[in-house]
């Protein structure tokens, strides 16, 4: 019936590894805080891999036309995420101390994940179309709690949480959310084929053991698009983003996921350098923080010829967090892209590209210490603030030879990219400043051609080769050797710079 449309699906995953864990020998000298069988050679270190799990998905998607001019449609999903392997021992060490035994023998790990969406379309007028959309999804993390005195890297004997409050006692969080959204969109067609499009948005999100309780935020986009001139094409848009939080507490992970009794300790414990939070209070996660966003996109495309096409890309966003004293406080980007196609005959095109962009961020925080939190965490003097400049420039072209010869096709794609970061940090009067670090720099080299050859009307062969070339200077790792920053472990590695050569060989057979 095409006025009514249904579609079922059933997805299951399994995932099965055989490596439960990675082990190896410590190859360092047992640190002075460390407990002496950690180091070398009695000390041994384990991480665990990726467990066992499943994943299973039912989803469905139903449409009807409820008229000749409206449509409505829905579609929802249920999915569920197990995970039950078993736990790995605290340590691998059997010289190291275990006083508390694991609270359970698996994760037991259980996630679902419901998701609907429904949305109604109708045509009101000759000219103008309307839309309404409603989604909502919730994320149900069931995954139980419990409190796990850990072990810091296999090196140390586990602390005695039973007779002495322990930081390392410590509870898992399963979070979940719930989000919910509502759209309301028109498009309204003018004369001479030039359009005018709205969009509103309301999307809310509530969270579980976050530094929020709940996020609200609204969307407003303005769209015209012009193709009244002959040859031209023009698009612009205008987005305009606002989120607000609830009251924003920075503590809320460190008092869910600590013991009360270690709470209770600390708040009692009479010194004013111990306190209940890990992350600075003024401090705010940029995801999780109210935000301002104007977004800017234009486009304009021509066609100065019959067999050329050109058009140009502009676009700008600027993000700014109002309520952000520390962590990202001011954001933007600007893009330019330029394309040019060329198809002189229908079996030869020829593309052409070229973009830059380029990304700036502001950043604020405060160091301390932690023998030295209650007075250091609240001295301007140790402010510091890092400003970011990132520039990418990418170009290359696409060229499909349809008929090169008899039977023969052609296809190759060269693209050049080279990225700069430039990192800009001050830093108040109580800290030393630091030197000038070096720019980072990224550049990648691809080239792939394709040669397609049919030896009839059911067999033919491809041949694919593909080039890449791919260096950086990193500062974080070059030059980064043994004894070269204290207390870092380095594993010694350098910036990515390689040149990858591919070449493969298929044959295609088409049945009857």
């Amino acid at each position: 019936d095409s006025a009514r449309h249904a579609q079922f699906g059933y997805t299951v995953s399994r995932f099965k590894n055989s490596n439960d864990s990675t082990r190896w020998q410590n190859p360092y000298t047992a640190h002075p805080q460390w407990s002496a069988a950690a180091g070398y050679p009695s000390g041994y270190g384990s991480i665990a891999q990726e467990p066992d799990n499943l994943y299973q998905q039912l989803h469905g998607m139903l449409r009807f036309r409820l008229s000749q001019s409206t449509v409505a449609s829905a579609d929802f999903s249920y999915a569920l995420f197990e995970q039950d392997d078993d736990f790995l021992p605290y340590t691998v060490n059997p010289a190291l101390t275990v006083t508390t035994p694991l609270p359970a023998t698996s994760l037991d790990g259980e996630v679902a994940l419901s998701r609907f969406r429904v949305q109604v379309s109708s045509r009101l007028s000759p000219r103008l179309m309307v839309a309404v959309k409603a989604a909502y999804e919730n994320r149900d993390n069931d995954t139980s709690r419990e409190e796990f005195v850990y072990i810091g890297g296999d090196s140390q004997n586990q602390d005695d949480h039973a007779t002495t409050p322990s930081s390392r006692a410590r509870t898992n969080l399963p979070q979940s959310y719930r989000e919910r959204k509502l759209e309301l969109s028109g498009n309204y067609r003018l004369p001479n084929q030039r359009r005018l499009g709205l969009r509103y948005q309301i999307e809310k999100k509530n969270r579980d053991f976050s530094q929020v309780e709940h996020t609200h935020e609204n969307n407003l986009r303005l769209s015209y698009s012009d193709a009244s001139l002959r040859n031209k094409h023009l698009r612009l848009s205008y987005t305009r983003e606002r989120r607000r939080a609830s009251d924003y507490r920075g503590d809320a992970p460190y008092l869910a996921s600590h013991s009360p009794s270690y709470v209770a300790a600390v708040e009692g414990d009479g010194n004013p350098n111990t306190v209940n939070f890990e992350d600075l209070p003024q401090l705010r996660k940029f995801h999780l923080a109210s935000r301002d966003r104007d977004q800017l996109f234009a486009r304009a495309a021509w066609e100065p010829a019959a067999t050329i096409n050109a058009g140009i890309n502009l676009a700008y966003a600027r993000d700014e967090y109002p309520e952000s004293d520390f962590g990202l406080t001011e954001s933007g980007r600007t893009l330019t892209a330029v394309d040019v196609s060329h198809m002189p005959d229908e079996n030869l095109d020829l593309n052409v590209f070229l973009s830059r962009e380029r990304v700036q961020a502001e950043q604020a925080g405060r160091y301390f210490q932690g023998f030295a939190v209650a007075t250091q965490s609240v001295n301007p003097g140790r402010n510091w603030r890092t400003d970011t400049d990132d520039t990418v420039v990418t170009a290359g072209f696409v060229l499909n030879w349809r008929d090169l010869l008899p039977g023969a096709e052609l296809g190759v794609n060269y693209t050049y990219s080279r990225a700069t970061g430039r990192i800009n940090t001050s830093t108040g009067p109580a800290l030393a400043p630091g030197r000038p670090l070096p720019d980072l720099e990224v550049q990648m080299r691809n080239i792939s051609a394709q040669l397609r050859y049919a030896l009839s009307e059911r067999n033919s062969v491809k041949l694919d080769f593909s080039h890449e070339r791919y260096a950086t200077d990193d500062f974080h790792y070059d030059g980064v050797g043994a004894a070269t920053i204290s207390n870092v472990i380095g594993g010694g590695q350098q910036s990515p710079d390689y040149s990858l050569n591919a070449v493969s060989l298929s044959f295609k057979h088409r049945l009857p």
